[in-house]
């Protein structure tokens, strides 16, 4: 039985209690007049056939003396406009232009539009035409238009569907995506093993600390800082050369129009662990943060090997300690700064779990005989991510986007019953499992008018991966008749293991627009990629 209660504390609640605490301070000025209210129209002008980004489109709030262009992204963000109704006007030569009625502005906030307009082959005359069905990845009309666009066979999610799911993170959005599994907070793509399946983040492979399959945590995301979660299920040429079941790409946000800020605190039950006693080994507040604080590695010195033996963690039968309630937090903030015609957009999230897992009758029934465990787990993990993009007029922009995730699992295990026809045996196992993953990127898009209207993107990254197996040890006793023994047969053994992986990638592509009809436009794309894995 797991009885699960989440309380969620979001930046609503923070707004809504700052905007009372101001709202009585202002009472008690009582001031004669009130000066008044403005808040921003910003948002996304997209092709309403393709659902490609459309720059240097004219956007303009009725009965206000200005006009903004979009950027490379089709992204505009209007001056202050007075709070109520207006309509917005977007403009650009070769298509239809378009009106969008009843854009309320609420004071202090930046209300979001997406405006599709349509080719236009001859403009005889002005058309004014209402814009019902936005289109953008972070749409879900425009995410299907972009999958109906598409040279490859994807699916995905957008941000419009996420924000109206009870979803928290990435793992929980991702299996709303056809053909995807998530178990144990791994990727699982059309019932093909792990290991076939890939996760980019942001565009960019992210690299793992199992030998065997790509590990990603998933619950790192927070829902509210994606922009979308795209998976492909066939191979093209602009993605990673060891393509096999299919890839995932999680986006994350740039620039959040709103300020972001969200808290969270979890924590579960379960009736088998929580408040039972169960076997711990000695930790420090460094084993809480995901980190060995006990020395558990090995370290061997051969000039002195009775030092190097007294030296060895000596916890066998740990003593027993009462589990507490698993526990979570986590904490997003996301947001933008506008400096006149520039933007800079800030992401940052951090994650962190702690969990208690007692089983005291696990059997395994393979080998000469039935053995019965007791397994206590004690596991920690974090992480967290930390992006800034800043955008430099309408046609250019820089990233720096990073990510780091950390996790432990301790474990203690008694294990009675038969073993290789040896009769009872009594074992003692204890093993010390510590991951970690980080990965920087630094991107650049630019959009280039004068050459084609070209589009040129490049990315450079460095990520690295690491996985320690500290202090697994185990004994094997067989009951001798006067008592249990060490058994001479069955070797009883203590070692570590490590692996480390890094990972360094670029990335350049060209792309070039063309129309052979007047209605479907097309786009020529030309790059490499280079990758190197130590």
């Amino acid at each position: 039985m797991m009885i699960r209660t989440r309380l969620r504390f979001l930046g609503t609640v923070i707004g809504a209690v700052i905007m009372v605490s101001t709202a009585a301070a202002q009472a008690t000025r009582a001031p004669a007049t009130q000066a008044p209210t403005s808040g921003r129209v910003a948002g996304r002008v997209v092709d309403a056939g393709t659902s490609k980004p459309l720059p240097s489109a004219r956007v303009v709030v009725i009965g206000i003396v200005g006009a903004v262009e979009t950027d490379l992204d089709g992204r505009f963000r209007t001056g202050p406009v007075s709070a109520g109704l207006h309509s917005i006007r977007v403009a650009l030569i070769g298509y239809r232009p378009a009106v969008v009625d009843s854009v309320k502005v609420q004071d202090g906030q930046t209300t979001v539009v997406t405006v599709a307009i349509s080719a236009a082959a001859v403009q005889l005359q002005e058309l004014n035409v209402t814009a019902d069905a936005p289109t953008k990845t972070s749409n879900s009309a425009g995410l299907l238009a972009v999958q109906q666009a598409a040279p490859a066979v994807t699916d995905g999610i957008s941000a419009e569907t996420i924000s109206k799911s009870p979803d928290s993170d990435a793992g929980q959005a991702m299996v709303r995506v056809t053909g995807l599994s998530v178990v144990d907070n791994k990727v699982v793509m059309r019932g093909l093993a792990e290991r076939y399946s890939s996760s980019l983040l942001n565009g960019v492979e992210i690299a793992s600390p199992e030998p065997d399959r790509k590990f990603v945590p998933l619950d790192a995301f927070s829902a509210n800082l994606l922009e979308s979660i795209v998976a492909s299920k066939t191979a093209t040429p602009d993605k990673p050369g060891d393509f096999a079941g299919g890839t995932v790409d999680i986006q994350t946000k740039e620039f959040p129009e709103n300020l972001v800020l969200n808290v969270g605190v979890s924590q579960g039950y379960n009736s088998r662990s929580t408040f039972e006693r169960f076997a711990r080994g000695t930790r420090t507040f460094k084993d809480r943060l995901g980190f060995d604080g006990q020395h558990r590695g090995i370290v061997p010195d051969p000039t002195h090997p009775e030092r190097f033996a007294e030296s060895l963690r000596n916890v066998w039968t740990p003593k027993p300690a009462v589990a507490s309630p698993n526990t979570g937090l986590d904490l997003s903030v996301g947001g933008r700064k506008d400096f006149g015609r520039d933007a800079l957009g800030f992401v940052f999230s951090i994650n962190y779990g702690a969990e208690r897992e007692f089983n005291p009758d696990r059997l395994n029934g393979e080998g000469a005989g039935p053995i019965v465990f007791r397994d206590n787990f004690d596991r920690v993990d974090w992480s967290g991510i930390a992006n800034l993009a800043y955008r430099i007029g309408a046609g250019h922009k820089i990233g720096f986007k990073n990510f780091y995730s950390r996790g432990t699992e301790e474990l203690f295990r008694i294990g009675i019953g038969a073993d290789a026809g040896d009769g009872p045996n009594l074992n003692y196992q204890a093993r010390f499992l510590q991951r970690f993953i980080s990965q920087s990127q630094l991107t650049g898009d630019h959009y280039l008018p004068g050459l084609f209207k070209s589009r040129f993107n490049w990315k450079a990254s460095y990520g690295q991966a690491g996985r320690n197996d500290l202090d697994n040890r185990q004994l094997r006793y067989f009951d001798a008749g006067s008592g249990y023994a060490l058994n001479p047969r069955q070797p009883s053994y203590r070692y570590n293991n490590s692996l480390s992986d890094k990972s360094y990638s670029g990335q350049l592509d060209w792309s070039i627009p063309f129309s052979l009809t007047s209605a479907q436009g097309g786009e020529l794309k030309f790059g490499g990629s280079w990758r190197k894995k130590d």
